[in-house]
């Protein structure tokens, strides 16, 4: 299959990547290799290390390609990639999203290293989740070790290390560490370095860079000739280096685990840390049965849930194999990131299920056409949601349905809460507009769905499960 330059999406086309140019042709990834780096990729199969980085959950799969040309380079060596569901991207990652993520690329590091290579930009767009699993997923950052000095872990440092010591010095809640990684608002290493940094720290570091980094040039003779006479005593070769790399990422090899300071926190934000939950709720069983009948109907494979409980219902419509994959969203960083520990571990779920920060009312157009095609699904599910975007934050209905139906495939359930924010005799709840029947929130569903079930499974709850037209 020979491929016109003309119809395929470069998406490395604005970078210089010596290794080659990756692009997207029908819904398929593919990098062609520059021909003087042809020997070095196909010793990558040969020595066995692109097999072994993906049977280990390193790397995303690869192989070599030979049914596949671009025209006008017919002879060069093309590769292809396995394509990841769900994409998400630095923004929509929580606090231990990040920390698992920097563990796999340590881990990572210390392999490569160990097989005589390493990581030379390691940044947050190389990376991915496959599920709860972290995956790397650009070839061209492999390079042969001791090619690079300390630059590979430098970056390593500034994207993975720097940023979380604000949150584990409390400096910062989890909203913030989530505007910092926004595209953006990304700040150099000098400029983190210079405001958490300690002077000794930095000392240290210029120390360290000196010892282990030939390719570090001092402008002043007498500190060359000084760092020059200590690497000769010390006898700093290339293994030395090595091992110098190997130990600091050994020291971020391990999950551990960060309490931030609270960013934004809702009710439920704590709920399902631990899996202590009563999973046979009498309200999620109804829509486990929902939505199963709705699978035997119609081929149901894929689910977006929208601020739903840290992904309980999600979890357990995989957990019955009526979703083949579910994606959780939520506004509530923390809800994320207690979802995310909830299920990493869960041998169940965990390569099946997909966490993601989304603010869904968000008015960043080109991010929020983005986020509509990465995660769109066969059902949406949105219950307590639609009552709090419209009662408080005086959303209009039209638009909440615009939404749900720019995110679904095919069917939309969503709840009506007929006595508003809460159940009960509370004095001080506000009272519910004239306007807000179940009527209304019907009819404005119906603009864009066709309405095949209404139920009430509670006094303050209706369920609507709507196809879309």
């Amino acid at each position: 299959m020979v491929i016109k330059s003309s119809e395929v999406q470069w998406l490395t086309r604005h970078t210089m990547d010596p290794l080659g140019e990756v692009f997207r042709y029908e819904n398929r990834i593919f990098r062609i290799i520059n021909d003087e780096k042809r020997e070095y990729v196909i010793d990558l199969f040969n020595k066995g290390i692109m097999k072994e980085m993906i049977e280990k959950g390193f790397f995303v799969n690869t192989w070599i390609n030979e049914d596949v040309r671009i025209e006008g380079r017919e002879n060069s060596l093309v590769l292809e990639h396995s394509v990841v569901p769900h994409l998400s991207v630095r923004y929509e990652w929580s606090v231990n999203m990040f920390i698992e993520l920097r563990t796999m690329i340590a881990r990572f590091s210390i392999w490569l290293l160990q097989h005589g290579y390493e990581l030379l930009d390691c940044h947050a767009w190389n990376v991915a989740f496959i599920g709860c699993k972290p995956i790397y997923m650009d070839l061209g950052s492999i390079v042969p070790s001791n090619s690079c000095g300390l630059t590979g872990w430098r970056i390593f440092k500034n994207e993975w290390v720097d940023r979380l010591r604000w949150i584990e010095q409390q400096r910062m809640d989890d909203k913030l560490f989530r505007a910092l990684n926004f595209s953006g608002m990304v700040l150099q290493s000098e400029n983190i370095s210079g405001l958490i940094g300690s002077h000794k720290a930095k000392i240290e570091d210029i120390i360290e860079y000196r010892l282990y980094d030939n390719s570090i040039k001092s402008p002043r003779k007498i500190i060359e000739f000084a760092a020059n006479t200590c690497r000769n005593i010390l006898k700093i070769d290339n293994e030395k280096t090595n091992k110098y790399k190997i130990r600091r990422y050994r020291k971020y090899a391990e999950f551990k685990r960060i309490q931030c300071k609270d960013g934004m926190r809702s009710s439920y934000s704590d709920q399902g840390v631990e899996g202590k939950q009563i999973i046979n709720d009498e309200r999620f069983s109804f829509y486990v049965s929902l939505i199963k009948n709705l699978k035997e109907k119609d081929n149901i494979k894929t689910s977006f849930e929208i601020a739903g409980n840290a992904g309980l219902l999600s979890q357990l419509l995989l957990e019955h194999d009526i979703v083949e994959h579910a994606c959780v969203s939520d506004y509530d960083v923390k809800a994320i990131d207690n979802g995310f520990l909830r299920c990493r571990d869960n041998e169940n779920v965990k390569k099946k299920i997909s966490f993601a920060v989304i603010d869904i009312m968000s008015t960043i157009e080109n991010i929020t056409n983005i986020s509509y095609q990465r995660y769109k699904s066969d059902i949406v599910i949105a219950l307590a949601v639609t009552n709090h975007l419209i009662l408080t934050q005086n959303v209009k209905l039209s638009v909440i349905v615009d939404i749900l139906e720019r995110y679904t495939k095919k069917y939309v359930v969503v709840e009506f809460m007929p006595l508003g924010l809460w159940a009960g005799d509370d004095e001080n709840c506000p009272p519910i507009p004239k306007w807000y029947t179940f009527e209304w929130f019907l009819d404005g569903l119906k603009t864009k769905f066709d309405i095949v079930v209404v139920e009430q499974i509670s006094k303050n709850r209706i369920c609507v499960l709507g196809q879309r037209k």
